[in-house]
């Protein structure tokens, strides 16, 4: 029987087990809750690390692609792919040549009809310096660029499609972002990467990969770059040894050829043999073969003042046609032997040239015989000499052996050859057109060379700028000079060689001068005071003789007026060359001498331009 107190106490106890159950369930509710939560997160840290080992795995093969080869144009456009089928659809990399111009080096795409339309945009709308967007803006200022979203009012902001703006729609552009190629603080291009996806536009994590990626890229084009240099000056510096050792061997054999004549016509005359035609014909040939031997040696010291930048200029006013046709002149003999045919064209009245009339003989000679010598029986010289747009212009052709295209830019390069056997087959050391370089640029002038390859002939084209500095005052000095001689001029001759003494006393001698020989710097400084020369003449002392040579170098200076010095056969010597102007750098004839000697003291061609400064005359004549 139910009573009131126990209905009472049944409601009571529902109440209770209600709220328990309500309790209860929102427990089961929170830890659902928590649970789906829990999930999701393990989900999305699946996902992220899943993204971050593709993204370890995509740098990875990167990696190993730039590092698999020195050719980073080969696997940079493998690492393009790459991008495109990971991180992009089009992937372009843009690189900073050595003129600051940006040159396009790959474009990579997942659809083939997309890559000509990139390219068709560059050819539209070419890289401006300067620009604000773009690969131009990040190589300019080293700062990466992105942009989520590509809209048509950012694309129109900057310029681009405004002409053509069915470019852009089929390139489909959705995102985009570019970053610098930066290796240390050298900035080498920019790597772009474009999406064609609007729903998952670029962000940070993305621009960090790409940035991670540009900087192993550039890391490895820096590193191939490096090894090019490298392997490029190795090839140099073999190649130089190699042109050193055969220039070594041709020098070995251009120098016996002429010694083994001397020596065995010697080796005749001493005999006594020989009827007076045969002597004569054997002292013919040991001249010639004399002459050719310090021709040989003269070529060298050129060489070797030419490498150390001591070769030195005369300069006075010179008749360049006269030098053309001097050389001509003693050269008909050989071409007509030679078969040959010779052209020329000389300019008459043409304006005096302000240079050094032997090193210009030099010049000249060195080009013609070099069409000579490689042009075979049957073949033309032409020779021309004009004046043109205030130059001088010599053009020596030939129609000759030619010059093959990858040695040509080495023609003028110093133990360089085209062929070693070739050298010896035509004779010469082949330092002609490095000396010949060397000395037109000395006369401010240029050379040129052209051929159209092997068998094809060759032109030498030399231009030289007419000096408007040359005046009347030079022109006079040098007319003045003209018939100077050594008459009553005192010269004291320091030399130890005996046969060299005699030689050149007589020859001083028979200009009219006063030679007091001495074979000693001692003997010298005792007869220093009572001869007083006006020249001194002397070979370089030896190292420990040169405190003595200096002292008597001093006493020209300590006489009321400064007397000039000439020195013969010299080895170099810092400490001497200050008291010296005047340096012919090779042994000179006798009689070459007494002209050498009669430029100085007044009587001397000028050797320097007017207004130039001027110092007390002096004359090096050094052949070492």
């Amino acid at each position: 029987m139910k009573t009131p107190e126990n209905e009472n106490v049944s409601k009571a106890e529902l109440t209770a087990q209600l709220v328990q159950l309500r309790q209860e369930v929102e427990a089961l509710r929170f830890s659902a809750q928590s649970h789906r939560e829990a999930v999701e997160e393990c989900d999305r840290l699946k996902a992220q690390q899943k993204i971050a080992a593709e993204r370890a795995h995509f740098l990875a093969n990167a990696v190993a692609i730039l590092t698999s080869s020195l050719d980073y144009a080969t696997t940079l456009a493998t690492v393009a792919q790459l991008v495109v089928a990971r991180l992009a659809d089009i992937c372009i990399i843009d690189l900073l040549g050595d003129d600051l111009t940006i040159r396009r080096l790959i474009t990579a795409n997942a659809a083939l009809r997309r890559t000509g339309l990139a390219w068709e945009v560059e050819r539209r709308y070419p890289f401006i310096s300067g620009a604000l967007y773009g690969p131009a803006r990040v190589v300019s200022t080293g700062l990466p660029e992105i942009v989520p979203v590509v809209e048509d009012r950012f694309a129109a902001a900057h310029g681009i499609g405004c002409e053509h703006p069915e470019l852009l729609r089929c390139l489909e552009l959705g995102s985009c972002m570019c970053v610098p190629l930066v290796t240390g603080e050298r900035i080498l291009g920019a790597l772009t990467f474009v999406s064609g996806s609007t729903s998952r536009p670029y962000g940070g994590d993305d621009l960090a990969l790409a940035q991670e990626l540009a900087n192993r890229a550039a890391q490895a084009i820096e590193n191939a770059r490096l090894h090019q240099a490298e392997s490029h000056a190795r090839a140099e510096a073999e190649a130089a040894n190699r042109a050193k050792d055969e220039f070594l061997a041709t020098l070995s054999h251009e120098l016996r050829t002429p010694l083994n004549s001397i020596i065995g016509f010697s080796q005749l005359l001493r005999r006594g043999r020989m009827n007076p035609a045969a002597i004569e014909q054997a002292a013919e040939a040991i001249e010639r073969n004399g002459r050719l031997q310090a021709q040989l040696v003269d070529d060298l010291l050129d060489a070797s003042y030419m490498l150390r930048g001591q070769l030195q200029l005369h300069c006075c006013r010179v008749d360049l046609r006269a030098v053309v046709e001097n050389v001509l002149t003693s050269m008909r003999a050989l071409i007509r032997e030679k078969g040959l045919v010779l052209r020329t064209r000389v300019a008459q009245n043409l304006e005096p040239f302000w240079g050094d009339p032997r090193r210009l003989k030099q010049i000249v000679a060195n080009l013609v015989a070099n069409a000579i010598k490689f042009t075979p029986p049957g073949g033309m010289i032409s020779v021309q000499l004009e004046a043109t747009a205030g130059q001088l212009q010599l053009t020596v052709r030939d129609t000759g052996v030619g010059i093959d295209a990858e040695f040509l830019p080495h023609v003028f390069e110093v133990f360089r050859q085209a062929d070693g056997t070739s050298t010896r087959r035509h004779g010469g050391l082949g330092l002609g057109l490095s000396l010949v370089q060397h000395l037109v640029h000395l006369h401010s002038g240029t050379i040129e060379v052209q051929s159209d390859g092997k068998n094809w002939g060759s032109s030498f084209t030399l231009r030289l700028p007419l000096d408007a500095r040359r005046s009347a005052e030079a022109e006079a000095a040098e007319d003045g000079a003209a018939a100077a001689t050594l008459r009553g001029l005192r010269l004291l001759l320091l030399v130890e060689d005996a046969e060299l003494r005699r030689t050149l006393h007589a020859a001083l001698a028979a200009q009219g001068a006063r030679v007091l020989t001495v074979d000693r710097v001692e003997a010298a400084l005792e007869q220093f005071e009572g001869y007083r020369p006006d020249v001194l003449i002397t070979a370089a002392p030896t190292y420990n003789r040169e405190g003595l040579c200096c002292s008597l170098v001093r006493k020209l200076g300590e006489q009321e007026e400064p007397y000039p010095a000439a020195e013969i056969e010299a080895q170099e010597r810092r400490m001497m060359l200050a008291s010296f102007a005047i340096q012919p750098p090779r042994p000179v004839e006798p009689e070459d001498l007494a002209s050498e000697v009669a430029r100085l003291v007044g009587r001397q061609v000028i050797t320097r331009m007017p207004g130039e400064s001027s110092t007390a005359p002096s004359c090096l004549l050094r052949g070492d």
